[in-house]
């Protein structure tokens, strides 16, 4: 049962953190401005597996004052 739990974890954390950012122009959703990546954040993400640390591109627009997580 262990190493089950642990294939399920593994594929988990696989399925959550191995996408790159397919985008092609990321745009503000108030304004319609091009924007560019400002960095990457990290969450937790509580999975039947367990706990596990999500890398995604965060985009800001300085117009707006917004910040968005384009989905990948």
């Amino acid at each position: 049962i262990a190493a089950g739990e642990k294939v399920k974890e593994v594929v988990a954390q696989e399925l959550l953190t191995s996408h790159k950012e397919r985008l092609g122009e990321v745009k503000c959703h108030g304004c319609g401005k091009r924007l560019g990546m400002k960095d990457y954040r990290s969450r937790s993400v509580v999975t039947e597996a367990g706990e596990v640390r999500v890398r995604r591109a965060y985009y800001y627009c300085e117009e707006c004052k917004q910040g968005i997580f384009p989905p990948g």
